[in-house]
């Protein structure tokens, strides 16, 4: 009859939007804002000029309605700084065209639309961080694409590694929790974790004086006096990534991270992940009754007795192509192994995926298997799995249960060995 009813899980509020392919009007986007714990009911119906919009009844999303029905024409105007090209200089001045355009473009549709003072609260939110994340994604292909013209040791890369280059980010109020809403959030984390100048300074140093050098990156790259709740989460991040390879001394390298806690949401997290991963001895875990997770029993099923590794990747993740097509020949001799399956996640603006990812499957991953997920639910991904970047890997018994961080298969470089491993560890 045309309803549908859909439940999911969320620690904190979230922006997320309905989309389908299916539908006979023209139109395919429901777009919505959820508390944890509420239940919101939208309807869809023609409006006076016979348009189709969304209706929203109760809860948040009502409250929000003004600001749902004209978020993106608000931050539409950024897209073209994503997709930019040029050197790293006219890229600055593109970005203070683009925020100089988003604010007018904020304050045109808010006064029109008559924004409540939350719907204000929520729009600038989100266009802050919209804004970041397409900046730090063109400042990240900018890099590749001066690797790939060998040009590392040129004054424009140089720059890139530079902090003070970055100070369009000092726009941004990174202590924000309403930051957390947008569903760019999680790759604008990535892209600040994994920013040249950040993972310069993590890497030059070592023991505490990395964390403090880290820090000090990141407060000079955001405008912060303080090490705000974004710059926490990116060493929090950065902690689990390490974690895996903590075979000795577990107590004092999780000490070194998480005594630069300071913000209760960070800390409590990292001891939650601490506690549970000295609490881990099993080989593997079950994986939880979580949203998407009926999607990995589907791939076990679908290949019993093998081993599936799943690597998680898309198409705006440079080093996720560039670890696919490194990997060509090593895939084609792991496909003749009975025991184990590699399976490729991606997350699209539709399940059907775009005509490039589509077109890059075809030349890349054409006999490899391949599943594509709407953004949405490749969030619901990472938050079953606990990753925010990618490329990620998981490794996935034949029985259908998780292997812990430490024994996962992480990747191509030395996926005999870790195979080995686990396979010895297995019987």
């Amino acid at each position: 009859d045309g309803t549908f009813y859909k439940k999911f899980q969320a620690g904190y509020p979230i922006c997320q939007r309905f989309y389908t392919l299916e539908s006979k009007v023209g139109f395919g986007e429901i777009p919505f804002f959820a508390r944890p714990g509420e239940t919101i009911d939208i309807t869809v119906r023609k409006d006076a000029g016979d348009r189709y919009v969304c209706v929203y009844n109760n809860g948040s999303s009502s409250d929000a309605a003004r600001w749902l029905r004209t978020r993106d024409e608000i931050t539409d105007v950024l897209f073209p700084l994503m997709l930019f090209e040029g050197s790293f200089d006219e890229g600055n001045v593109l970005a203070d065209n683009m925020w100089q355009n988003v604010m007018y473009r904020l304050q045109t549709v808010s006064r029109r639309e008559h924004y409540t003072p939350m719907e204000m609260q929520l729009a600038l939110a989100y266009v802050q961080t919209r804004f970041a994340y397409y900046y730090m994604t063109y400042a990240m292909n900018r890099r590749y694409a001066l690797m790939k013209q060998q040009q590392d040791e040129s004054a424009e890369w140089q720059n890139l590694a530079d902090a003070k280059s970055y100070y369009h980010l000092r726009r941004i109020d990174f202590d924000n929790p309403l930051l957390f809403a947008s569903s760019d959030f999680p790759h604008l984390l990535n892209r600040i974790q994994y920013a040249q100048p950040a993972m310069r300074a993590l890497f030059s140093t070592a023991g505490q004086q990395r964390m403090d050098n880290y820090y000090a990156v990141l407060r000079e790259m955001l405008g912060s006096k303080d090490n705000t709740l974004i710059a926490q989460l990116c060493l929090y991040q950065q902690m689990l990534t390490e974690s895996r390879r903590w075979q000795t001394d577990k107590e004092s390298k999780y000490a070194m991270f998480s005594n630069t806690f300071t913000h209760p949401y960070v800390k409590a997290k990292a001891d939650e992940f601490y506690s549970r991963t000295m609490a881990q001895t099993e080989l593997a875990t079950p994986i939880p009754d979580a949203p998407m997770a009926d999607l990995i029993r589907s791939l076990c099923a679908k290949y019993p007795g093998k081993i599936l590794m799943i690597d998680f990747w898309g198409m705006g993740c440079g080093p996720c192509r560039g670890a696919i097509q490194a990997s060509k020949e090593l895939r084609a001799e792991i496909a003749k192994r009975d025991d184990v399956k590699l399976i490729f996640i991606a997350g699209e603006r539709t399940a059907d995926g775009s005509d490039a990812y589509k077109q890059y499957v075809a030349e890349w991953l054409s006999n490899e298997e391949t599943v594509c997920v709407t953004n949405a639910d490749f969030t619901r991904l990472q938050e079953l799995f606990q990753f925010n970047g990618i490329p990620h890997y998981e490794t996935i018994t034949p029985d259908c249960r998780r292997v812990r961080d430490d024994l996962r298969i992480d990747g191509y470089d030395s996926f005999d060995y870790e195979v080995q491993r686990l396979l010895d560890k297995l019987k």
